[in-house]
Order: C-alpha cells, then structure tokens, then sequence
C-alpha cells in the first residue's frame, strides 16, 4: 500500500469516526490499526473465539484488522529485554564477575559439571547477581547447578582474568576452595547442565570447559595464583 492509499484510509476512517487499530493487507504486511467508533459493541476491544484467539475482521476489499492479545505483548517484551541485556552487555565491554567453586568431599572426590554447551566437564560457578558477595554466590550456583546443599566455603584458589579465557565475555572468575557433601539432586536447569558427578583424583577429566583446566590444577597444587 502506498502513501496516498494510506491517507485516502485514514480519511475515511476519520468521516466514520474510527480511531486507529492494526491493518494488515492480504499479504500480512502490517501497514495501519483500525478500531470500531462507538456505534460498534465491540468499542476497540478484541473479541475472542472458541480456541482462544483475537477474532479478525475483513475490511478494505481483504484487508483484516487484528488486535493481539497483551498476553502476547508481554511475551514479546520479555523476550526482547533478555536480548537487550545480553547486547548490553557485550556493547558496554565490562568485564563479567563469577565464581568457581574447588569443591571436594570429605573422602577427597572432585565435585564437576558437566554443561550442555560443550559437552565438557567444568567446576560449578556462575555468574555474580546484583547484591550478592561471592560468597553467596558461590552457594547459591554449588545449589543450583550441582545439588549441594552442605557448603563449608575455604581458602581463595586465585583470580582468573585472562580476556581471551572465556569466548563467551570478558570473565573475571574468583575461585575458592569448599568442602562439600556429595549431590542430592539433579541440577535445576538441565538446559545449561546435564549433570553433577564427584570424581576420584585419578578419574578427573583432562581437559575441563572454559578454560578452567588450569583453575583445578591451581587447586591441586596449592598456594594462591592470580591474574
């Protein structure tokens, strides 16, 4: 539809006393929102049929006015602002703070994860949330991605800052050592991890996800490194 089409409708949308709504012409292009005036019982409102949807209505030789559900709107909304902060995020280039955790059991076992975006083992962590200190951050991601619900957080590994450690973001990761009891359940997003296993010293995967092989061979080793 071009321009003068376009006004020749609100034209005669105004002489009809409709206000403005949602028009799509019959190839779906959204071009112009038509609302009923009051002598319609509708008044603007979306009608809805029996599965649920907004009830269309033909006008302009095949075009049809929709009114989308705010339901739908906040779907949308939502959506859009977890993309927006990740953007953010990477447009505003500063540095993303987490915590890793060291964690063993009282018999010496490794506490890992295992994550879905690699396929690789890793220690449990996660990102600081605004208002936490590293410590409760620590217990909250041994909770949420392992299932560890008996913490006793130790000694600082070191602090990790390499830019090119992480491909996902500039990560500062702070690790600390923690004595931990053994899992009691699956962890809470199976999406990010698959799973939690303690591991025996000599049955530790050689290589761990995100760079973090050189955080549990600081952990081994003893001492305190940081970068």
């Amino acid at each position: 539809m071009g321009a003068r089409a376009y006004h020749k409708i609100c034209r005669a949308e105004a002489a009809m006393g409709r206000s403005p709504g949602l028009v799509k012409d019959p190839r779906g292009v959204a071009l112009l929102s038509v609302r009923r005036g009051h002598d319609s019982p509708a008044r603007g409102l979306a009608r809805r049929g029996a599965n649920g949807e907004p009830r269309r209505q033909r006008d302009y030789a095949g075009a049809e006015t929709v009114l989308p559900s705010r339901f739908c709107i906040m779907r949308v909304w939502s959506g859009a602002f977890v993309v927006v902060k990740e953007v953010a995020r990477h447009i505003l280039r500063r540095p993303v703070v987490g915590v890793a955790a060291a964690a063993r059991t009282a018999d010496g076992r490794w506490l890992l994860i295992r994550r879905r975006d690699t396929g690789e083992w890793a220690l449990p962590g996660g990102t600081l949330e605004w208002g936490e200190t590293l410590r409760e951050a620590c217990a909250r991601e041994l909770s949420e991605e392992a299932g560890v619900d008996g913490v006793q957080l130790g000694e600082l590994v070191g602090v990790y800052s390499a830019p090119h450690r992480d491909r996902r973001f500039h990560a500062v990761t702070v690790v600390v050592r923690a004595t931990v009891d053994a899992p009691t359940r699956p962890p809470m997003n199976p999406m990010e991890i698959a799973e939690a296993r303690l591991f025996a010293e000599a049955e530790l995967p050689r290589q761990l996800s995100h760079g973090m092989t050189a955080m549990l061979r600081d952990a081994q080793a003893g001492g305190a490194h940081w970068e």
